[in-house]
């Protein structure tokens, strides 16, 4: 009886008590926005080492000098060991991510529903279920979100395909227009959007997100490609086009977050994510200045 409705074969359905299930996904997500209370509340001493001079260390001071007062394991490298426990907890993240979209991919959260119903190939029958198909529809773009959002705060390729990035609605929906055979750039891009009020809260939430995750990965993208990419548009001052290139990107998804009814607090939460991809973005202009006045 057993073998008859194991999970692991698609077409027998979900076992009852079986982990390998959307909740199973959503908690793996949940995880990843769990950090440990040190990186929030740093022992007092660890602050004032990061923040304020010691003083009582005169130049002669030996570096194996007992008196001085370097907060415990710190070693002399006060930033990147300060740091380092939330560079740390962000691979861990990157593997609980990696770990949820495995499992998504084996229960065909990334499979398209739609077509397969329309064909009638469904193999898995809890998709027959439209509130089934909802949830992972959405667990599909949260997992996106993530994804998306994390690897450019690491620093690299995200490990979601691009063809069920550039598919997600709120990056389908914009439509490049060529102009006379020039390459398409986010300047031209025209806005297709059509507010439906009746969506779900969530829906909307999660459009939201997906819609400034997606601004963040083209900022990367078309900015911090890489270190020496980065410095050779600052120093030749290709920045500048390529600011106002991308200006649109930001303003296009304002304009729709601004016709969403959404709470206030949940506004608040989005509204950060928008400020700091801005100042993220234009952090290229004050770099630029900062190389002007240096060299």
């Amino acid at each position: 009886e057993e073998t008859e409705t194991s999970s692991t074969a698609p077409w027998r359905g979900m076992r009852k008590g079986s982990l390998r299930t959307l909740g199973t996904i959503e908690s793996l997500l949940i995880l990843t926005e769990w950090h440990p209370r040190a990186l929030h509340f740093p022992p007092q001493e660890a602050t004032d080492e990061l923040m304020l001079p010691d003083y009582n260390i005169g130049p002669t001071a030996s570096s194996d000098d007992s008196s001085r007062n370097v907060g415990a394991g710190f070693g002399g490298k006060r930033i990147e060991s300060w740091l380092e426990p939330a560079w740390r907890s962000d691979r861990m993240c990157w593997m609980l991510l990696s770990t949820a979209m495995g499992l998504g991919y084996e229960l065909g959260v990334f499979d398209d529903i739609d077509e397969m119903l329309k064909d009638d190939t469904i193999t898995r029958p809890e998709y027959m279920d439209e509130t089934y198909r909802t949830r992972a529809n959405r667990i599909k773009r949260l997992l996106l979100i993530y994804t998306s959002q994390l690897a450019g705060r690491l620093g690299w390729t995200s490990m979601t395909p691009e063809h069920l990035r550039k598919a997600d609605p709120a990056v389908a929906r914009r439509r490049t227009a060529t102009n006379e055979g020039n390459t398409p750039s986010t300047s031209s891009m025209v806005n297709g959007f059509n507010y439906v009020p009746d969506l779900e809260l969530d829906d909307q939430i999660i459009h939201c997100w997906a819609g400034i995750s997606n601004a963040m990965h083209v900022g990367n993208e078309k900015l911090f490609r890489s270190r020496k990419y980065t410095t050779e548009i600052i120093q030749s001052g290709r920045y500048v086009e390529l600011l106002r290139e991308y200006s649109p990107l930001l303003k296009d998804w304002y304009r729709e977050f601004e016709l969403f009814r959404l709470p206030q607090f949940i506004r608040h939460i989005l509204t950060i994510e928008y400020e700091y991809v801005r100042i993220y973005v234009n952090s290229l202009s004050l770099q630029a200045v900062v190389e002007r006045c240096t060299n």
